[in-house]
């Protein structure tokens, strides 16, 4: 439980002003996993409304605990939050902006949070590549380098190749390079042998995924393409383009996927797409373009194309889908941002909408 207050006693205490506010929270140590979860979140929220408004204090209220042995309680749960924190703000911000009195007297210890320079965002809803796998772009300048990014925007039918400079491209939880690690997007991959082995490796701009799907069982097909293609979109997106091979082993082995006719074909190009435009009120399920009214377009934004599998077993259409992802300036979100502030008139935990939040990253004040 919270609430807000402004305290006196904190700030005779403590030398805060008015200008400060603060929050009262409990905490049991011996808590099951699930609603430790939910206190690591409420404390995380409540962190970050401080740190993107005035900045404050939190009293965490400890009578729940044995008197004993709370000390070493106390340290090894702050320690899990600060492994938590560093890796969603940088070791830099949580020592300039967090800090705690270990040495509070039971039942009390106090959490003291500075105003951040910069906005802060619990979970950004942006992805991005790093080492073939797909990391949440989490810290400022992983935001920042995204949503400000100025990029050549290429087709797949143009070979023209991507150039952008370090400074754009330098992520703090990704590359540091300004050019891809490895193979290009417009490195084609067209002839499929069954049972060969790809020419190139997998890499910041280049997916293999197989996904096992029988003669007849195109939802096996429709629903894993469903469940791996979207974290490579944003990824792909929010740097230099890609592609996704489904029907290709993540060993570079080539079996394709089982599409028989031209039905299927378009079963597979609509469910790409509803991937690519998915938008409820489901915040799991949204997408978002550089802003929440645009609308991506086919080979504009993506393109897909069914490659034929040479040698594959007699009496089987086997292909390879090959899904293509074009770099888009303005970010790539796969859910709305979460982050939070204090409302100034009503001193209560609000969160920072979309429209807000971008703005404040490519408008700051």
């Amino acid at each position: 439980q919270s609430s807000p207050k402004r305290s006196k006693q904190n700030e005779r205490e403590h030398g805060l002003s008015f200008a400060e506010i603060s929050f009262d929270i409990d905490i049991i140590y011996h808590e099951s996993r699930e609603k430790k979860r939910e206190t690591v979140q409420n404390f995380i929220k409540h962190i970050f409304a401080l740190l993107n408004s005035a900045g404050g204090v939190i009293r965490i209220n400890e009578s729940g605990n044995n008197e004993k042995t709370i000390i070493k309680e106390r340290d090894i749960w702050m320690q899990g939050l600060e492994e938590t924190l560093i890796d969603k703000l940088t070791q830099i911000v949580y020592k300039q902006c967090i800090h705690y009195n270990s040495a509070s007297k039971f039942p009390y210890f106090y959490l003291f949070v500075t105003k951040s320079k910069r906005v802060c965002t619990q979970s950004s809803g942006l992805k991005i590549p790093f080492e073939r796998r797909v990391n949440d772009a989490l810290t400022y300048m992983d935001i920042l380098n995204i949503l400000n990014r100025k990029s050549v925007s290429v087709s797949h039918r143009e070979s023209s190749s991507l150039e952008m400079s370090d400074e754009n491209m330098a992520f703090d939880s990704g590359y540091t390079e300004g050019t891809p690690t490895s193979n290009s997007p417009d490195e084609e991959l067209d002839k499929f042998h069954f049972e060969k082995k790809v020419s190139s490796d997998e890499s910041d701009t280049v997916q293999f995924k197989l996904i096992k799907n029988g003669r007849g069982s195109m939802k096996d097909l429709l629903k894993g393409i469903d469940s791996h293609l979207p974290n490579y979109v944003s990824a792909f997106s929010n740097y230099y383009g890609g592609k996704v091979y489904f029907g290709v082993h993540d060993d570079g082995t080539i079996k394709g996927q089982l599409v028989e006719g031209e039905d299927e074909k378009r079963e597979v190009k609509e469910m790409v797409e509803k991937v690519m435009k998915r938008n409820n009120e489901n915040r799991e399920m949204v997408r978002i373009w550089g802003t929440p009214d645009f609308i991506p377009k086919y080979d504009e934004q993506w393109s897909v194309e069914f490659v034929e599998v040479i040698g594959k077993p007699e009496g089987e259409e086997r292909c390879v889908i090959v899904v293509t992802i074009f770099p888009f300036d303005g970010g790539m979100f796969l859910e709305h941002p979460l982050s939070w502030r204090v409302d100034e008139s009503s001193e209560e935990i609000v969160k920072i909408d979309f429209v807000e939040w971008r703005n404040l990253h490519v408008s700051p004040s």
